[in-house]
């Protein structure tokens, strides 16, 4: 993909090389997006790691019968969510947001890219 720093540098590309171009601003888009919702589930899971819900069914017990079966698969539960994810730290969190950050700003740069492909491509097909 040519890099162009302005729309005046998508004047140059033919037809089929702005349609490429666009298509592949496009699909970096989707890339992004994945990888804001990756970015976001670990900050999520950070957080909920440094500070864990009570446990299931525990304020209830005086209240409502909890079968043992019911009782074994809630600490299941807790088991499998608390304990499989430790490689998470509270130290990570400032690295994260600044991952976040940047991954903003490079989606800013792309969509304006993206925008300025689609005006020449626009400006040519009503020319």
């Amino acid at each position: 993909m040519p890099h162009a720093e302005s729309q005046e540098s998508y004047v140059e590309l033919s037809e089929t090389e702005l349609q490429e171009t666009r298509r592949r601003l496009r699909t970096e888009l989707a890339t992004i997006a994945h990888w804001r919702r990756l970015i976001r589930a670990r900050i999520d899971l950070t957080i909920a790691q440094a500070t864990p819900p009570p446990q299931l069914g525990g304020y209830l017990q005086e209240f409502l019968s909890i079968s043992p079966t019911m009782n074994s698969q809630l600490q299941d539960v807790s088991a499998q969510v608390l304990t499989a994810h430790t490689l998470y730290s509270v130290t990570d969190l400032p690295d994260l947001k600044r991952s976040e950050l940047a991954l903003t700003t490079y989606e800013k740069d792309v969509r304006t890219a993206l925008m300025a492909v689609t005006d020449e491509l626009v400006a040519r097909q009503s020319a």
